[in-house]
């Protein structure tokens, strides 16, 4: 690696606006989490994904051969135009939890993060069987960018759709109160902990769980995936706290597709939901889910669309997963060196970020697949 271009500081945090963005795609609708960079000057919009280490854009020649002309300027992640025949190496193929498959080439540049600029910066992935792709946290550690490979998501509690992804440690003005701390679990290499019980406020009964399943913490995810047996018994849980209040509430449910409340303003009667996992020491760290969390009002076509973000996961008793989405009233520090993830409340007064994304609800969302 090269040396630091003289902008970059050394040893300092690196925030980063995140703004939570709608995407939808085919009838499916979601909640993105985007963070505004710049890559050999190019203005992109980068999904904070903590189910993958891989960084890549989408190349603006392959999305308009595939959409046509303006589908880069409709995108919410932008595109990246290679000036170089480097773009026409061999392509490698990386497949995600949900079947999607992407190509990428390797390529080297600028990146402008947080306002500093780092030269030479690996994008892309190379071929399976090279062992030199180093992840951007490391990358700008080795370039003493940042010190560790720490980082920190957290929302501004006057509006749960702002937010900051801070690079390279945390920041104790942003939570109060200690700071509690979720081991990974062993045998993994992502953000997986053990998750020892999902409970239905108003409910005294649990919902029944494998004891201490494993339980990825995805960014990259609107929703809260769990095992059909689970799922079921969670909704019909919910469904039970509404009977006593005497109140008519219409839940639709369709195979594949989450639970839909029939009329948003029913979203107040149901109940929040309190999720625990295990802490280092053995004891239980619970976060709440209200239900304005939960339950998410999407804007379609047709109308409103009031969907409870809970989904069957598609592999087995063992694979749940839970977006932070759906945590977003937590600050999260990830600290993967010491193998665990901290939990803390968030502060209580409103936090302005001193950047945003630029025109990101005047565009619609293209899926970069």
């Amino acid at each position: 690696m090269s040396l630091l271009h003289k902008s970059v500081a050394t040893g300092q945090l690196i925030r980063l606006p995140i703004q939570r963005t709608p995407w939808s795609w085919k009838g499916q609708y979601d909640q993105l989490l985007l963070v505004p960079i710049k890559a050999d000057r190019q203005g992109l919009n980068l999904l904070v994904d903590t189910g993958t280490h891989e960084l890549f854009f989408i190349s603006k020649e392959w999305l308009e051969e595939s959409e046509g002309l303006g589908a880069c300027e409709a995108s919410v992640y932008g595109c990246y135009q290679c000036t170089t025949d480097l773009c026409d190496a061999e392509v490698s193929e990386i497949e995600f939890c949900d079947g999607d498959c992407v190509s990428v080439v390797p390529l080297t540049g600028n990146l402008t993060i947080g306002g500093q600029e780092v030269p030479e910066v690996k994008f892309g992935l190379p071929e399976e069987d090279e062992d030199d792709y180093v992840p951007l946290l490391e990358q700008l550690v080795m370039k003493r960018v940042i010190e560790s490979t720490d980082f920190s998501i957290v929302f501004n509690p006057g509006n749960l759709s702002e937010g900051e992804l801070i690079l390279g440690g945390l920041d104790p003005s942003r939570y109060r109160g200690p700071m509690s701390f979720v081991p990974l679990k062993d045998g993994y290499n992502t953000w997986t902990v053990g998750l020892k019980s999902i409970q239905v406020v108003g409910n005294a009964t649990p919902i029944p769980l494998t004891p201490i399943v494993p339980i990825l913490v995805d960014s990259g995810t609107t929703y809260f995936y769990l095992p059909r047996r689970v799922l079921e018994a969670l909704v019909g849980t919910i469904k039970s706290t509404i009977e006593p209040t005497e109140r008519r509430v219409a839940l639709k449910e369709a195979e594949g597709k989450p639970p839909v409340l029939r009329n948003c303003a029913d979203r107040e009667y149901l109940a929040p939901l309190e999720v625990a996992f295990t802490s280092q020491d053995g004891s239980d760290v619970t976060v709440v889910i209200p239900q304005e969390v939960y339950v998410q009002v999407f804007d379609t076509d047709a109308g409103q669309l009031c969907a409870l973000l809970l989904q069957e996961s598609s592999q087995g008793e063992e694979d749940i997963s839970i977006g932070q989405n759906l945590l977003r009233r937590y600050y999260l520090y990830f600290q993967y060196d010491q193998r665990r993830i901290g939990f803390a409340d968030t502060m209580r007064e409103a936090y302005k970020p001193k950047e945003r994304i630029a025109a990101l609800k005047k565009r619609r969302a293209v899926r970069p697949m």
